[in-house]
């Protein structure tokens, strides 16, 4: 019967009840016992609960831009874990949505508070890569991004010449997101996209950032701003 209980514990990994459960290199389990929880929670810890959730929340309409720009590491981290690992707490602000009422410490993050992303210090990736050099223009008429690429392949930096270049046009209104395909490290010129009707011209995010022809190794995003034609 020890037995039995013993390989039953050696096949359990994670929390039941009040006990976490998880397993040893060697094979062996470790038992760590839980506070038990009552869905409380103090004001400064459920307001970086409600950043995160925000953060969380964006990583659903980013999910195709993320496939690329934060692929998977070799520790088995999968790309919305990585979104949420490269992006800190404080790019999101919350505020309380009722302050005038007393703090309900039973209540869900997003019911208590209000967040707003700020997106020109999101990052879609990051990495050692070597940065691109790529602006972008808007030419409202038209509803069409240009942008404009310059080579930078710099000897003994963390670059290679086919390394890839993309951008990434996120309409914070409406959630529509588009990864662009731009050129390699080693080549000049532009690359232009038009936006269908629904894009909001006055709500865009727009990044670049640079993978290696594998797609393993990446730059850090840079936000642009667009110039208008």
């Amino acid at each position: 019967m020890a037995d039995a209980k013993m390989n039953l514990c050696k096949s359990i990994s994670g929390q039941v009840g009040p006990n976490l459960f998880s397993k040893k290199p060697n094979g062996g389990v470790t038992v760590k016992s839980m506070p038990a929880w009552n869905g409380s929670l103090k004001e400064d810890v459920m307001k970086q609960d409600a950043c995160f959730g925000a953060l969380g929340r964006l990583a659903s309409p980013l999910k195709r831009v993320l496939r690329v720009s934060c692929p998977p590491d070799n520790k088995g981290v999968k790309c919305n874990a990585k979104f949420l690992k490269i992006n800190k707490s404080d790019v999101v602000t919350a505020t309380r949505r009722y302050p005038e009422r007393d703090f309900n410490p039973k209540a869900k993050p997003e019911e208590m508070f209000e967040t707003v992303v700020d997106f020109s210090r999101l990052l879609v990736s990051y990495g050692r890569l070597l940065k691109g050099k790529v602006t972008v223009t808007l030419d409202r008429a038209a509803r069409k991004l240009r942008f404009n690429q310059e080579a930078n392949v710099v000897d003994g930096a963390d670059c290679y010449a086919d390394d890839k270049a993309y951008a990434v046009v996120f309409d914070t209104t409406n959630e529509y997101c588009l990864l662009v395909t731009l050129r390699e490290r080693g080549e000049s010129g532009s690359t232009s996209t038009a936006l269908d009707e629904e894009y909001d011209l006055d709500n865009l995010a727009i990044y670049t950032f640079m993978t290696t022809r594998s797609g393993k190794q990446t730059s850090t995003s840079q936000y642009l701003t667009p110039g208008e034609e």
